[in-house]
């Protein structure tokens, strides 16, 4: 007999199932589409060797036979609900799946790229402690290769030079690529890092891969052209690609740490604390390189032996940025009688430094302000102005007229005003000494090249110093030092001022005196 309309026809193979199987039946089907996927996830640990989450075993168990096929028909909505629920749980462990791999391989990359450096120190004979570049080349040994390939990493990203504000604002390309087409030259990629990422990392390899070719390159064809050898060029010694992959990477790297600084308030907080002690370091460098190159001059005109390497950076003051709403009503006196200006910086002394030492210093800053004035009175318009009678001191620039003489013009007889240009001013000093108390107490080191005279070491000092166990090596003083004494006109009054405030318990010896030079022999000496 036929079906009624719309009934389904049951294959003649089918097993009807029984009344009280359908709950165990999906059971055991749920069971085997769940089971396997999760071994498989928790076997999986994301390395290559682990087992693969994509084995038979681990197969999703989908119904093959037909009895598993025909129980399907009997089972509820919620079991369907079910199973979708196992399924998309697989799919999901499956993308985590994928992502480790991925991870993996990426690792694997890198690996590559480390064992190859390994190989290529094996063939050239450098040894664990001189492996890559790191041992055989000295970034400020290459200056002129240096500042070529910082230009053309800020031109390869678009960028102006060392503004580090768009830096910071730019975000690797949504479509995944290193770099897009310049739309004013279709010849130029402006490239997109990835600066959250490590330097090994495929696009930022590209990138710095982009950087030394085009470096060496732009090199390549200069000296090419350069058939005469007068061309300007980095020495042959920098010209080497591996050189400058070496440089480029390194200073990419800084560059990523400065963006990864600026993604966060704590990070921008702490690069503006380092930057202002690179300038307050910087200050201290170029105060070192003036005074030692004075120094220099006193060491072979006056036989000053051993001034030079009197003078070192780690023997300087230290300038620190001091805030208006901070600063004690005892600085403030301080900086308006040394006359400097409000937003200068207060200089901090070391206690360890002799009150002598501290002299030689200030006059070493005295020969600096002659030779400045020397130079500044040799240019024609400054000497005229220098002839100008004085302006009351309570006038301003901008209140002070110009001097007014007659000249006469070109008709014969006539005279008319002509204006003389303004005397220059002193400008206000950009320092303020701290007080004593304030002094650093971090004791001298003594280096190669760096050598620390009995003479520059308060015997008071040294004596506690010694007390607390500890030791300092100290070098006999020049032969000039003992008798070396400057007259009080050689300094100016703030200077004898703040030389007043330290103490001296050191019973220095007086029996001498090498006067200062006059502005006329500092003019010889420097040559102007």
């Amino acid at each position: 007999m036929a079906p009624p309309y719309g009934a389904v026809q049951i294959p003649s193979n089918r097993v009807t199932p029984q009344p009280s199987a359908p709950s165990s039946r999906s059971s055991s089907i749920s069971r085997g589409l769940s089971g396997p996927s999760r071994r498989a996830s928790s076997e999986f640990r994301g390395d290559l060797g682990s087992p693969s989450p994509f084995s038979q075993t681990s197969a999703l168990a989908i119904p093959r036979s037909t009895t598993e096929q025909a129980q399907l028909f009997d089972l509820p909505p919620s079991e369907y609900a079910a199973i979708i629920n196992q399924l998309q749980n697989q799919a999901h462990d499956i993308l985590q799946s994928m992502a480790h791999m991925r991870e993996s391989s990426e690792r694997m990359g890198a690996r590559i790229d480390t064992l190859e450096l390994e190989i290529a120190d094996l063939k050239e004979g450098r040894g664990d402690g001189e492996r890559g570049h790191k041992a055989i080349i000295s970034i400020n040994d290459h200056p002129a290769m240096k500042s070529t390939v910082h230009a053309m990493t800020w031109a390869l990203l678009g960028i102006d030079d060392k503004d580090w504000d768009t830096l910071a604002q730019r975000r690797p390309l949504e479509n995944g690529q290193a770099y897009i087409q310049d739309p004013q030259d279709a010849n130029v990629r402006i490239w997109y890092p990835r600066w959250a990422s490590p330097m090994n990392e495929p696009m930022n390899r590209q990138f710095i891969q982009a950087v030394s070719t085009q470096v060496y390159d732009n090199e390549k064809r200069t000296r090419e052209a350069d058939t005469d050898g007068s061309g300007v060029h980095m020495p042959d010694k920098s010209f080497d690609l591996e050189k400058i992959k070496y440089v480029a990477k390194e200073y990419i790297t800084q560059l990523a740490k400065r963006w990864k600084e600026a993604q966060s308030e704590d990070g921008r907080a702490k690069r503006a604390q380092t930057n202002a002690a690179q300038t307050n370091q910087s200050r201290r460098t170029t105060k070192t390189k003036q005074r030692r190159r004075i120094a220099n001059l006193l060491q072979k005109t006056h036989s000053f032996e051993g001034a030079c390497t009197m003078v070192m950076t780690d023997y300087a003051s230290s300038p620190v940025d001091v805030s208006e709403q901070e600063i004690s009503e005892d600085s403030k006196r301080r900086r308006r009688e040394q006359g400097c200006a409000q937003n200068g910086h207060m200089v901090i002394g070391r206690k360890w430094r002799r009150k002598k030492y501290v002299k030689f210093l200030r006059f070493l800053d005295k020969l600096l302000q002659l030779e400045a004035e020397c130079k500044l009175s040799s240019l024609p318009e400054v000497a005229r102005a220098l002839k100008a009678t004085d302006e009351p001191e309570d006038m301003t620039d901008s209140e002070r007229p110009a001097k007014r003489r007659k000249k006469e013009s070109g008709a014969p007889g006539v005279k008319e005003l002509v204006k003389e240009p303004k005397k220059p001013r002193r400008q206000a000093k950009t320092t303020f000494q701290a007080h004593k108390s304030k002094a650093n107490t971090r004791a001298p080191v003594a280096k190669k090249g760096m050598p620390v005279y009995h003479g520059m070491v308060s015997q008071t000092w040294l004596a506690e110093y010694q007390a607390e166990g500890h030791t300092l090596e100290l070098q006999d003083d020049p032969a000039w030092w003992r008798s070396w004494n400057p007259e009080a006109r050689n300094f100016d009054p703030g200077d004898l001022k703040l030389l007043d405030e330290l103490t001296d318990s050191d019973n220095e010896v007086r029996d001498g005196s090498i006067p200062l030079a006059a502005a006329s022999e500092v003019t010889q000496m420097i040559g102007v």
